[in-house]
């Protein structure tokens, strides 16, 4: 499976360590055993499990009060607020129609996932960033919405995204992430 094949290069890029093991497989069949992890964390992938088959499993491996922490990251706001107003415009209107539906999820801050665990209260955070103009067009090219636009419409709607704020665009601007934690622990 291709899947399987992209997540194992990603963990075979890590500096190996002893103390720490790696394995592919899948977030509903983790092949741990029962009983056996402090924390269990997802970053911006929860929103892509089977709920109902990685939740049996997590509940499975946590230890006794065991962890689980599930982040993601919403839209980036720039922190210039012209080139802000076309870079939102960009992800509503130019892309929006080509994000997945999952992607709602991660718009709401996982407000509408099930979490069958005993939530633990967390603070607001957020992610900050100076970037050049093209670091965030690598971003915005990596979109999955990037991607399937492309992949519909014959042609890179970045090119046109990029053109549109190098006349504005300054050394470095702030790029701001909000980001959502959805905190638990495990039954006692």
């Amino acid at each position: 499976m291709v899947r399987e094949v992209v997540r194992q290069a990603q963990l075979d890029l890590l500096p190996e360590n002893p103390k720490i093991l790696t394995r592919c497989t899948s977030a509903a069949n983790s092949q741990l055993p029962p009983d056996s992890v402090d924390l269990i964390c997802i970053a911006q992938a929860l929103h892509w499990f089977d709920l109902d088959a990685f939740y049996l499993e997590a509940k499975r491996v946590l230890k006794k009060e065991g962890l689980i922490a599930a982040w993601c990251y919403g839209t980036p706001i720039i922190g210039d607020e012209h080139i802000n107003q076309l870079f939102q415009d960009f992800y509503q209107n130019g892309v929006g129609a080509y994000w997945p539906p999952e992607r709602e999820h991660v718009e709401n801050g996982y407000a509408g996932l099930p979490f069958p665990f005993a939530r633990l209260s967390s603070p607001n955070f957020e992610l900050r960033e100076k970037w050049q103009l093209e670091q965030l067009m690598g971003y915005v090219q990596s979109w999955s919405a990037t991607a399937r636009f492309i992949q519909q419409e014959g042609y890179n709607p970045v090119n046109t995204l990029r053109d549109a704020l190098a006349e504005l665009w300054h050394a470095e601007i702030t790029v701001i992430w909000p980001l959502t934690l959805l905190a638990g622990r495990a039954a006692s």
